[in-house]
């Protein structure tokens, strides 16, 4: 019989859930079994229970000490990643978590610690970066096909601060940890060190427009450690829905790609006009290359190079602290040490 990772969950705080489990369901069916069910919220984890067809487990440190179990898919608060993950790790659990990996650094620097020393394996939900589309534009950048790089613009947006979508708690700051510079805003973040050298410099403006608990709108701008490349990104919860836009420039080439499914994409090249490039989507997401990790070699715990790996998630975390910490200085640059 074919080897499945069977696999539990804790939490379905995360808006991203319930479409994981499809995702799953959809490209990595044959390769899973669920277990178990674990939440704090006895309502919200009965009903994921209810939909995977498993029992709802009310205390957590039976799931963990569960041997049937392999894995676990963290969809908890933001400020429960710390505990959840470290809990996991040293219960020997392979570990699929949904981002931020942690509110500060103090977290998620010893999350990284406690999970390499655990020796299990390791996936973070940097979504954006599965994406194709980006994906070749990580690889033109890379082959030089832009020239030296200049510039790295993201923009991401939806309206859902105005609607009842969110559950409430995703504006209270101390459960969520913020708002569209950090749970949003981590798809410009981690497009920004994906794409360009080391993060240098950090600075943000937020704004609070619909009236929330947490900002929902956020500029970022950031300076590398190639002490040329300019990167910025904006994410909002006001505005009517638009597609992500990525921008890169280049002293050779740019590249413009406008949304992710069916994504348009123009690439020019010295003084040509731009011309329309076509990429396919395979429509897989972090969590099934995590069970295919899971399924893999056992000495490789980490994706290394993907952006989905612990030290990209530690990278991500102390970017948005400092862009919070510029936020506090009215916009002052901070330096990423």
């Amino acid at each position: 019989m074919k080897k499945k990772v069977r696999l539990a969950l804790l939490g379905g705080w995360h808006v991203h859930t319930e479409g994981f489990i499809e995702k799953l369901d959809a490209f990595s069916k044959d390769k899973v079994e669920w277990k178990a069910v674990w939440d704090h919220d006895q309502a919200r984890g009965e009903r994921f229970a209810e939909k995977l067809q498993v029992p709802f487990v009310p205390k957590l440190e039976d799931i963990l000490e569960d041997t049937s179990v392999d894995a676990v898919m963290i969809e908890a608060e933001t400020n429960l990643h710390h505990e959840l993950i470290t809990m996991a790790a040293r219960a020997g659990k392979h570990i699929f978590t949904d981002k931020l990996l942690a509110p500060t650094m103090e977290e998620a620097e010893d999350i990284r610690w406690t999970v390499r020393k655990e020796g299990v394996k390791f996936v973070i939900s940097h979504e954006s970066l599965t994406i194709r589309a980006y994906q070749y534009a990580k690889e033109e950048v890379e082959k030089g096909n832009l020239g030296e790089l200049v510039s790295i613009y993201f923009r991401r947006s939806h309206g859902l601060a105005k609607t009842d979508v969110l559950p409430a708690s995703w504006y209270e700051p101390e459960t969520a940890g913020g708002g569209a510079l950090m749970d949003l805003g981590v798809h410009g973040l981690s497009l920004l060190a994906y794409i360009g050298s080391a993060p240098e410099t950090i600075s943000a403006v937020t704004r609070y427009i619909s009236g929330k608990q947490v900002e929902d709108s956020a500029s970022i701008q950031v300076t590398f450690q190639d002490k040329q490349t300019i990167g910025q990104a904006h994410t909002n919860l006001v505005t009517a829905p638009l597609d992500n836009l990525l921008e890169i420039t280049g002293t050779e080439g740019s590249l413009l790609i406008y949304g992710e499914k069916e994504p348009l994409i123009y690439q020019s090249s010295g003084q040509d006009k731009p011309s329309r490039v076509d990429v396919q989507e395979t429509g897989e997401v972090p969590v099934n290359k995590f069970i295919d990790l899971v399924l893999g070699e056992e000495n490789q715990t980490e994706l290394t190079g993907s952006g989905l790996e612990l030290d990209t998630a530690v990278t991500i975390v102390q970017m948005a602290e400092g862009a919070y910490k510029s936020v506090k200085q009215q916009g002052k640059p901070v330096v990423l040490k």
